[in-house]
């Protein structure tokens, strides 16, 4: 089983909620919340395991550079239509 998998189906879903409270009972001083975001990120950018809505999100961002679908260039029309 790989990492990215136990990961996924484990902390994205029912653990971590970044309350920091790990990291401060940890006795040997490591930051496990460091860890868990990190490897939340690697599975939703990297194997784009995040909800689908997220992926709709990067996707649009890659390629628009903003979260919606329209490009760049259309991004003022609201305001044109208004005048």
């Amino acid at each position: 089983m790989s990492i990215s998998i136990y990961f996924s189906n484990w902390v994205l879903h029912h653990s971590s909620i970044s309350c920091n409270a790990c990291t401060e009972a940890c006795p040997i001083n490591i930051n496990p919340l460091e860890i868990i975001l990190e490897l939340r990120r690697y599975v939703a950018l990297e194997e784009s395991k995040a909800p689908n809505e997220w992926n709709m999100m990067f996707q649009n961002i890659e390629t628009n550079f903003s979260p919606w679908k329209f490009p760049i260039e259309d991004r003022f029309k609201w305001n044109k239509e208004n005048e």
